[in-house]
C-alpha cells in the first residue's frame, strides 16, 4: 500500500465565532488510498473537505494538497488545482435545469475547449462507468435519489481528477443503490489510483472499503492509521463510537442538574 503523503495539515486552527472547530490539527491523508474521516456530528468532517478544496481558509497552520500549499493561493491558481479535485455532495447539487448529459459535460465545457464529439464521448464514457448512459437525456426532476447520486459521481470524476472527496455518499439510499456507490467508489479508487476522502456516518459501509481512517472529536485528530490498527485501539470512547453502543463514557444524557431538584423529588423515609 503507498504510504506517501498527498494531503498535510499541520498545526490547523479554525473557529467560527466562538467555536473552535479545529484545535491545532495534523493529518496526513496517504495518496492512492481510501481515508474515511469519521466523528460525532459537528466536530468538522464537512468543514475539513472544505479547507482541503480551499472554500475555508484557515485561522492558522496549513493545508497542502499534492505539495502545494492551500494558503494563499490566487483564484486563478486555485481554480487551477480544483481541476485535479472531484467532490460528490451530499445532496448531489444536480443543476436542475440541465438534462443529466449537461450536468455531466458541465465541468468539461468550464475547463476545455473541446469539440462536441469529444465532449460526447467524455460524457457517455462517464455515464457508462455510473450505469446511466441510457439516462443521458433525462431530467434531473426524473431520477431516483440513488440515480441523481451517481450523476453526481459521474460529474466528479468526468475530468479524471487525483483527488475524490465524498461527504456522506451513503445518506438516503437503498440497500441496493448504496452497494453500488460502495463498489464504485472502491473501483474508482483501486482501478485509477484516485485518493479518495470519504466522510460518513456509516461506520460498516465506510469501513468495508476503507484503506485508512482519520477520527475526529472536540477539534482534535483523536485517531488515525491504517483502519485495523484504529479499530484495535483500547480506547473506551472510540471502541463505543465505532460499535455504537450505548454502554461507554459517552453518556445520553447533557449533564445536569440532580432530577430530585428539577422534578422536586423527596427523599422517602
Amino acid at each position: 500500500m503507498v504510504t506517501q503523503a498527498y494531503i498535510e495539515i499541520k498545526d490547523l486552527t479554525f473557529a467560527r465565532g466562538q467555536r473552535q472547530i479545529f484545535d491545532g490539527i495534523n493529518l496526513e491523508i496517504p495518496q492512492g488510498a481510501i481515508t474515511a474521516v469519521m466523528g460525532p456530528s459537528g466536530c468538522g468532517k464537512t468543514t475539513l473537505l472544505r479547507h482541503i478544496g480551499g472554500q475555508l481558509q484557515a485561522d492558522s497552520g496549513s493545508v497542502s494538497v499534492a505539495g502545494v500549499q492551500m494558503n494563499g493561493l490566487s483564484r486563478s491558481e486555485l481554480f487551477a488545482l480544483r481541476k485535479q479535485m472531484g467532490m460528490l455532495f451530499q445532496s448531489g447539487a444536480l443543476l436542475t435545469d440541465l438534462n443529466v448529459f449537461e450536468n455531466v459535460a458541465f465541468p468539461v465545457r468550464e475547463h476545455y475547449q473541446f469539440d462536441e464529439s469529444m465532449v460526447r464521448d467524455i460524457v457517455l464514457m462517464k455515464l457508462e462507468i455510473v450505469g446511466l448512459r441510457g439516462a443521458a437525456q433525462l431530467m434531473p426532476s426524473e431520477l431516483s435519489g440513488g440515480m441523481a447520486r451517481r450523476v453526481a459521481l459521474a460529474r466528479a470524476i468526468v475530468l479524471d481528477p487525483a483527488l475524490m472527496m465524498y461527504d456522506e455518499p451513503f445518506t438516503g439510499l437503498d440497500p441496493i443503490t448504496l452497494g453500488n456507490i460502495v463498489t464504485l467508489i472502491r473501483s474508482l479508487s483501486k482501478s485509477l489510483g484516485i485518493t479518495s476522502i470519504l466522510v460518513s456516518h456509516d461506520i460498516n459501509e465506510s469501513l468495508s472499503i476503507a484503506d485508512y481512517l482519520c477520527v475526529l472529536a472536540e477539534g482534535k485528530v483523536v485517531a488515525q492509521g491504517p483502519v485495523e490498527v484504529v479499530k484495535a485501539t483500547a480506547s473506551p470512547w472510540l471502541k463505543q463510537f465505532l460499535t455504537g453502543s450505548t454502554e461507554g463514557p459517552v453518556d445520553f444524557h447533557y449533564p445536569a442538574t440532580s432530577r430530585a431538584n428539577d422534578f422536586h423529588l423527596e427523599a422517602k423515609s
